[in-house]
């Protein structure tokens, strides 16, 4: 799909968007866990597909930021009132960064997994709950300074949670909002 030359672009969140893009994946490799087969923005709030990750015959995963939420907020991080908003109204938004890891899996005729394998998988989750953490609060607004139209960059980290276990699946979530 070729894009016009000439689009206006929405120049300040969506390069602080491709920054944390940048920013995760430097994160997740200065975290020394194992590679990803997939990294990137993914559009609409569904997850990226897990579907390489279901066959897993190596250690791999999948990460990426995603926007969910626009909207005008002249007090980061909450979104005015309606009837407040005006056309230069300051813009934020709500994104989620997320990793996805192999599930471990138990072996010949185990009911589980092998203990060591789970507690393997969870510190790789910790792990990488942390880098998406940092991609946010340090890297983030480090790169954000180099860039005029960014140094008043404002950044908020929600809620962690994990993705369900029956999405056969590991791994987690970070909300985080930009302005």
């Amino acid at each position: 799909m070729g894009l016009s030359a000439d689009l206006v672009d929405e120049t300040r969140l969506f390069t602080a968007l491709s920054l944390l893009t940048e920013c995760l994946d430097s994160e997740l490799i200065a975290a020394n866990g194992p590679n990803r087969c997939w990294h990137g923005m993914w559009p609409g709030q569904a997850y990226p597909s897990f579907g390489s990750l279901m066959a897993c015959t190596s250690d791999c995963g999948v990460s990426w930021v995603q926007v969910m939420s626009l909207y005008p907020s002249a007090q980061f991080p909450l979104p005015d009132q309606a009837q407040a908003t005006r056309c230069a109204s300051p813009m934020a938004m709500e994104v989620r960064l997320g990793v996805a890891r192999c599930l471990p899996r138990a072996r010949d005729r185990e009911a589980n997994p092998d203990p060591q394998v789970t507690f393997d998988s969870i510190r790789l989750s910790m792990s990488d709950e942390r880098a998406m953490k940092r991609a946010v609060l340090c890297c983030l607004p480090e790169r954000a300074k180099t860039n005029a139209d960014m140094r008043s960059l404002d950044v908020s980290l929600g809620a962690w949670t994990p993705i369900e276990l029956g999405a056969g699946v590991t791994g987690g979530t970070w909300r985080a909002y930009i302005g």
